[in-house]
């Protein structure tokens, strides 16, 4: 029995449409399960009310939309997370990412991270729900001195719009 050459091109054109189409299914459910844990960082960071000093005067406005997603898929855990903003009139005063990674001992359950850093002229404390970790009470998030420290830029010219610009 001779085989047609017609019916073994079909077969070739034919086959790695599926092996796309599974592909695409399933990263279309990886997408869908980033998504939605997406949901759960922002939900996670919105909880969180931060302010600049140690009076609780001034709150920090926090920023829904994450100003960085991300993914490690090269990591054998597979880390995900998002990255956002607390500001005071428009300058950024914390920037805190939020991220899952499989856990070691149980693959069906991803741990949750939280790491802030203060980029404010000023001490900034937080405030948000007592909640446990794996490791016990998570604590307020503080910081006692300044996140950063202005310092002049040697030979630098003046910002343009100043009285020293022009």
């Amino acid at each position: 029995m001779r085989t047609s050459p017609c019916w073994l091109l079909a077969c070739i054109a034919v086959t790695p449409g599926l092996t796309t189409a599974q592909e695409s299914s399933t990263n279309g459910s990886e997408d869908n399960q980033r998504r939605l844990w997406m949901t759960v960082y922002s939900e996670e960071a919105a909880e969180y009310e931060i302010f600049r000093s140690e009076d609780d005067v001034e709150k920090l406005q926090f920023i829904p939309r994450p100003v960085l997603t991300f993914t490690n898929p090269v990591r054998i855990r597979d880390t995900h997370g998002a990255v956002f903003l607390w500001t005071s009139d428009g300058r950024p005063e914390v920037i805190g990412a939020i991220w899952s990674v499989i856990s070691p001992d149980d693959s069906t359950k991803r741990h949750l991270s939280h790491e802030f850093h203060s980029l404010s002229l000023a001490p900034i404390h937080s405030r948000h729900e007592p909640r446990m970790s794996r490791r016990g009470p998570v604590p307020d998030w503080s910081t006692r001195v300044a996140g950063i420290e202005r310092q002049k830029i040697p030979g630098a010219k003046p910002p343009s719009g100043t009285k020293d610009s022009d």
